[in-house]
């Protein structure tokens, strides 16, 4: 695959950090405790976890609702702390935000400034990290052009449909220069066909970027599409039950590859694996529960 990737990226005249530049990420032994209301005792939202994100890797987390998945991100990115356990890159801890990682908001619309044009909400991504100049400017408009948005740089958040907001929110989440993407259910809230095209633009950009992109959905047809590999959380408290590997080839093309028997046959395994998943709504499990 890394032959391919590198002959996409010369395609489009892109130099991006090499693999094995970008850190290894690792969950190890993280749990996370919430306060229970008045005298209720904790809640536990997270049990133990592990997980290691090797460079230049896509895993998505999947996992019915309430498994703690955006918990679990949130942590990786340093924007809430785990209770007990560490989160590492290339052994150095994460105790708070760190430049090589990104986290996309769920709801991009929300993360976009309003009073800011296309190009000044891409470009907050440099201007944020001290960042300004003519050439990063350009910068900005290159990405413009490359989530399919040239011709709207004047346009507003307001104008524009949440296909296209969610591209600006991935133009500047690029121009920051990441080596680590983190996506937290970024297509639930658009239609069925823009939700495949993005899906398309991810492929590429993690492709050309070499970038390492963890994602989470509760969507497995979106996670089996996507991934290299896929990890299932259950709920109450939250904790892996499976590692699945996705055996598909890429490129991948959303009519031949839905329609492939490998990607039927997990498919089928994850439908029954999530359902079998899925239990009443709850805020989890008190600390010390059977």
């Amino acid at each position: 695959m890394m032959n391919w990737i590198r002959e996409r990226r010369a395609g489009y005249g892109l130099h991006a950090v090499g693999v094995d530049e970008a850190p290894t990420l690792r969950v190890e032994q993280v749990t996370k405790q919430y306060a229970g209301h008045t005298a209720k005792a904790p809640v536990q939202v997270l049990a133990p976890v592990d997980l290691t994100l090797e460079p230049g890797s896509f895993t998505t987390i999947l996992g019915p609702s309430g498994c703690g998945k955006s918990t679990l991100l949130q942590i990786m990115a340093g924007l809430v702390a785990p209770t007990d356990g560490t989160i590492s890159l290339d052994g150095r801890a994460v105790q708070g935000p760190q430049p090589e990682l990104l986290y996309l908001f769920q709801q991009y619309s929300l993360s976009l400034f309003p009073w800011r044009t296309v190009l000044q909400n891409v470009a907050f991504g440099v201007e944020s990290r001290g960042r300004r100049s003519a050439e990063t400017l350009d910068e900005c408009r290159s990405l413009i052009e490359r989530v399919g948005l040239k011709g709207y740089e004047g346009h507003y958040p307001w104008q524009l449909s949440g296909g296209m907001q969610q591209r600006v929110a991935i133009a500047r989440a690029l121009v920051a220069r990441p080596k680590i993407l983190l996506m937290d259910e970024p297509f639930s809230a658009v239609d069925a066909l823009t939700r495949e095209e993005l899906q398309d633009e991810l492929l590429g950009i993690w492709q050309e970027y070499d970038l390492t992109i963890v994602f989470v959905t509760h969507d497995f047809e979106e996670a089996i599409y996507l991934s290299q590999e896929i990890v299932v959380l259950k709920a109450h408290p939250g904790a892996i039950v499976e590692k699945r590997a996705v055996p598909i080839a890429y490129p991948r093309n959303q009519l031949h590859t839905r329609a492939s028997e490998a990607y039927l046959a997990l498919r089928h395994d994850l439908h029954e694996l999530i359902f079998s998943l899925k239990k009443k709504p709850g805020a989890g499990v008190p600390v010390g529960a059977p």
